[in-house]
C-alpha cells in the first residue's frame, strides 16, 4: 500500500510539473503578416531622429496594434511621408533602438545621398535667390513650387481683398484695372460692412479679389487643374447670429477664365459671390492664396524628364526642367511601405529644386515649415556676387537694362492726416546723372506690401503723372509703419539720382525715412540710398523733393564656374556601385566598412548568445542527471530485498553529491571475493532497469507505479523543453529566425542525450 501511495505521489508531481511555463503563455498571439491590425496609440507614440552632420531632426509618430503588438512608425522627411512596421519601439528611458536608428538614417541616405548635408534656410540670413523674402527661387508662398508634380506651371496668387461692385453673373474674371469698392487685405474685420444698395443685384456682394504679376509671357487661367478651389470663406453678423458663406469653386474646363499676359504685367482676378446678409453689417473674413495655371508663350516652356544626373548626383521620378529661370523640378521616385509590408514606390508630391545658377539644391518641409539647403561633396561653387559700393560714382556710366527697385517707407512726416491713417507720393523719380528725369517704361510692374481701400493704387507711383497719386489707408496710426514697395522696371536706364513728387493734400502724410534697394535680377539687393528723418521734404502739394544721390555700381562679370572632376557615381549602402536617387558621388569605403564591423558585432553576439544557452542547459543537464542518480538510489534502496547494509562494494552506490574537484585516490586494492549470494556481474553491464530491480524484486504494482512515475517525469520534461523553445522566439522577437532555429535545436539535442544517457547509464 505504501508503495502505491509513494508512487501516485510522485506521478501527481510529475503531472503538475508540465503546467510551469506553459501557464504564462499568450493565448492570443498574432503572427504579424496574417494580422487585421487595430492600431491605438501606446503610452510612448514617438520619438526624434537627428541626422548626423546636418541640420535636418524630424519626429516619428508610433502606433501599436492590439492584435500583434507590432509597431507602425510614421514621418515626414522633407519630401514624403515613410511608414516603418517593428516590434520595437523606444525604450523607457527615450533610447531609440539600432534598428530603427539605422532605418531612418537609410531613409536619408537612399533619397538624399550618403553625403548629403541640409541646412535650415533663416530668412534675413542670405540671399532668397529671387524668390521673395525668407524663400528661395521656385517658391511661392507657404513652401508651394512654381510647377506641379504633373508639370504644369503655376503661380500663387495672393488675396488683394474684398470687392462690393462686381457683375451678377459673372463667375469669374481676369482684368488689368483694378476693382472698386475695395475692402483690401488678405483678412479683416469691421462693423459696417461696404454698402452699395438696397436692391438684390446691388446689395449683399462681396467679391474676392486676387492680384499677381506675370512671371513670363503666357496665357493664365483658371480650370479644372485646380479644382476645387478653396477662397476662404467671410462671415457676417445678422439676426443675432454670424452667417458663414465659404468661398468654393469647382470647374470641370481647363480654360475657364483666362488672360494673356506680357512679362512683366499685371492683372486682377475676382470671383463674383453673393454673401448674404454682409451689406452694412458687422463682418469678419479670411482668403487663401490659390493656383493660377501658366501657358507659357514663346521659349520659356517646360521640357519633361524622367532622370536626370546633376554634379554626379542621379535622381529618378517626375523633373521638369524651366529654362526661362534655369530651375530644376525634382519631384522625386521614393520606396515606403504599406500594412502588408510590402514595398510600395510612389512619386512626391513636394519637389526638390535645383538652381543652376547657384548650382543649389533646396525643398520645404511641411512638417516645419522651413526650407532647407541641400548641398553635397564636391558640390560646384557659386560665382561671386557684386559688392555694392558705399559713394556715388557719378562718372560710372550707367546703362540701360533690366532692373528691379525696392522702396522700403518706414516713417510719414506726423499723425495729423485726419484720422485716414494714410501715407501718399505722386511719383517716384529717377535721374541720370546730369540729373534729367528718367521715364518709366511702359511696361513697367509694381507691388505694395499694403493694400488701400481707395481707388488711388500704387500703379499711380510709376505712371509718368504728378496730378494723381498713390494713397494707402492701411499705414496705421503712428508715424512709423512699414510699406515695401517692388518695382520691375525692364528696359530703363539705371539712376545716378532720384526723388518723389509729393501727394495733392494732407502734408502729414509724407514719406520721412526710407530706404531704397537695387537689384540686377532680382535675387540680391544693393543698398542705394537711407534717409532717416528727413526735414527737407516741401510742405507743397505736387512738389518735387531734392534730388538724392543713388548709389550704384555695376555688376563685376562674373567667372565661368571650374567643372568638378568627374568621380563614380554614388549608390544606396546596400549597392554603391549603382547610380540612386541623391548620390553624390563620395567614396564609400568607409561607410561600408561601418557596416561590416555592425554586421561582425551582430553575429558574434548572436553566437555568445548561443554559447550561453548551450552552456546553461548543460548544467541543467547534469543537474537533472544528478536528480535521476539520487532517484535511483532511493528507489533501489526501496525494493531491493537486500538493504544497504547487507551492500557488498560491487552493489555499494556512489555518493549522488558531486566533489568540486577531483579527491585524492589511494592505491587500488585487490577485489573482494564475489559473495556467493549475490549474482556474478562478470564482465556484464547492468543498465537502468537491472539497477532498480536487481534480483528481479519488487510487486508488480510497485514496478507500474514507479514506471508511469517516470513516464510522467519525461512528459513533464519535454513539455518543459517545448514551452522553453516558443519561449526563445516569444520573449526575444528581434532575433532573426535562423538563430532561434539554432537555440531550439540544441534544446532538443540536450534534451536527447540527457534522456539517452539516463536510461543507458552504466553502474
Amino acid at each position: 500500500m505504501k508503495k502505491r501511495l509513494i508512487s501516485l505521489i510522485v506521478a501527481v508531481v510529475m503531472l503538475f510539473s508540465m503546467l510551469c511555463p506553459a501557464a504564462y503563455a499568450d493565448d492570443e498571439t498574432v503572427s504579424f503578416d496574417t494580422c487585421t491590425h487595430e492600431w491605438e496609440t501606446p503610452l510612448r507614440s514617438g520619438y526624434s531622429i537627428t541626422i548626423p552632420g546636418s541640420d535636418v531632426s524630424f519626429s516619428v509618430k508610433t502606433e501599436q496594434c492590439k492584435k500583434c503588438k507590432w509597431y507602425k512608425h510614421v514621418a515626414t522627411i522633407f519630401i514624403a511621408e515613410f511608414t516603418y512596421y517593428s516590434p520595437l519601439n523606444v525604450d523607457a528611458n527615450g533610447l531609440v533602438p539600432t534598428e530603427l536608428a539605422t532605418y531612418w538614417a537609410n531613409v536619408w541616405y537612399n533619397n538624399f545621398g550618403k553625403n548629403a548635408t541640409a541646412t535650415k534656410f533663416t530668412p534675413g540670413g542670405g540671399s532668397t535667390s529671387g524668390g521673395g523674402v525668407g524663400r528661395p527661387k521656385g517658391y511661392s508662398v507657404d513652401g508651394k513650387a512654381y510647377v506641379d508634380s504633373n508639370g504644369k506651371s503655376l503661380l500663387w496668387a495672393e488675396p488683394f481683398g474684398l470687392t462690393g461692385s462686381f457683375g451678377w453673373y459673372t463667375e469669374g474674371s481676369f482684368s488689368k484695372d483694378a476693382p472698386g469698392n475695395l475692402c483690401a487685405g488678405a483678412s479683416g474685420s469691421g462693423t459696417s460692412f461696404i454698402q452699395l444698395g438696397s436692391s438684390a443685384s446691388t446689395a449683399d456682394r462681396a467679391a474676392p479679389v486676387y492680384y499677381f504679376t506675370a512671371p513670363v509671357s503666357g496665357l493664365y487661367y483658371i480650370g479644372v487643374d485646380g479644382s476645387p478651389y478653396d477662397l476662404g470663406s467671410f462671415n457676417s453678423f445678422y439676426n443675432n447670429t454670424w452667417n458663414r458663406t465659404d468661398y468654393e469653386f469647382t470647374y470641370t474646363d481647363t480654360f475657364h477664365r483666362s488672360i494673356s499676359l506680357n512679362k512683366g504685367e499685371s492683372a486682377y482676378l475676382t470671383f463674383n459671390y453673393n454673401a448674404a446678409y454682409c451689406s452694412g453689417n458687422a463682418y469678419k473674413y479670411f482668403l487663401n492664396n490659390i493656383p493660377i495655371f501658366i501657358e507659357p508663350l514663346g521659349d520659356s516652356g517646360v521640357t519633361n524628364q524622367n532622370n536626370i544626373t546633376i554634379n554626379n548626383n542621379t535622381w529618378n521620378g517626375n523633373i521638369y526642367v524651366d529654362n526661362s529661370n534655369n530651375l530644376t523640378y525634382i519631384y522625386p521616385q521614393y520606396t515606403t511601405v504599406n500594412e502588408k509590408n510590402e514595398t510600395v514606390t510612389n512619386i512626391s508630391s513636394t519637389p526638390i529644386i535645383y538652381n543652376n545658377e547657384t548650382y543649389q539644391y533646396y525643398t520645404y518641409d511641411q512638417t516645419t515649415k522651413n526650407y532647407y539647403y541641400i548641398t553635397y561633396p564636391n558640390q560646384p561653387t557659386p560665382p561671386p556676387t557684386a559688392t555694392p559700393s558705399p559713394t556715388p560714382d557719378p562718372d560710372t556710366e550707367h546703362p540701360v537694362r533690366d532692373m528691379y527697385y525696392r522702396w522700403i517707407l518706414t516713417e510719414r512726416r506726423s499723425t495729423d492726416d485726419g484720422g485716414y491713417n494714410a501715407i501718399q507720393v505722386s511719383e517716384l523719380e529717377f535721374y541720370d546723372k546730369d540729373k534729367n528725369l528718367i521715364s518709366w517704361p511702359s511696361d513697367v510692374s509694381i507691388k505694395s506690401s499694403l493694400d488701400t481701400s481707395w481707388n488711388e493704387p500704387i500703379t499711380n507711383l510709376v505712371d509718368n503723372k504728378i496730378n494723381n497719386k498713390w494713397g494707402c489707408n492701411r499705414w496705421g496710426s503712428g508715424k512709423t509703419g512699414k510699406c515695401v514697395i517692388d518695382i520691375y522696371a525692364p528696359n530703363m536706364q539705371i539712376p545716378s539720382y532720384y526723388g518723389y513728387v509729393t501727394g495733392s493734400d494732407m502734408p502729414a502724410r509724407d514719406p520721412v525715412s526710407w530706404k531704397l534697394y537695387y537689384s540686377f535680377n532680382g535675387l540680391k539687393y544693393y543698398e542705394a540710398s537711407t534717409m532717416e528723418q528727413a526735414t527737407n521734404i516741401p510742405t507743397g502739394r505736387n512738389a518735387k523733393t531734392e534730388k538724392w544721390p543713388f548709389n550704384y555700381q555695376s555688376p563685376t562679370p562674373s567667372p565661368s564656374p571650374t567643372p568638378a572632376p568627374t568621380e563614380k557615381p554614388g549608390g544606396s549602402i546596400s549597392t554603391p556601385e549603382t547610380g540612386k536617387p541623391g548620390g553624390d558621388g563620395g567614396d564609400t569605403t568607409g561607410i561600408l566598412a561601418v557596416l561590416v564591423e555592425i554586421r561582425d558585432n551582430m553575429i558574434q553576439g548572436f553566437l555568445d548568445i548561443k554559447a550561453a544557452f548551450v552552456a546553461g542547459f548543460a548544467e541543467l543537464s547534469a543537474n537533472f542527471t544528478l536528480a535521476i542518480e539520487n532517484l535511483n538510489v532511493n528507489i533501489q534502496n526501496i525494493f531491493n530485498k537486500k538493504f544497504p547494509d547487507q551492500s557488498t562494494p560491487e552493489t555499494a552506490l556512489p555518493s549522488p553529491t558531486p566533489s568540486p574537484s577531483p579527491a585524492p585516490t589511494d592505491p587500488p586494492s585487490p577485489s573482494p571475493a564475489p559473495d556467493p549470494g549475490k549474482p556474478d556481474s562478470g564482465d556484464k553491464t547492468n543498465n537502468f532497469w537491472t539497477i532498480i530491480f536487481p534480483n528481479g524484486g519488487g510487486s508488480e504494482d510497485g514496478k507500474k507505479g514507479i514506471f508511469w512515475a517516470l513516464v510522467s517525469l519525461i512528459l513533464a520534461l519535454i513539455a518543459f523543453f517545448a514551452n522553453l523553445a516558443v519561449g526563445v522566439g516569444y520573449l526575444f522577437p528581434f532575433l532573426p529566425d535562423g538563430v532561434v532555429m539554432t537555440i531550439n535545436t540544441c534544446l532538443i539535442v540536450i534534451f536527447l542525450f540527457t534522456i539517452i544517457k539516463f536510461i543507458m547509464r552504466s553502474k
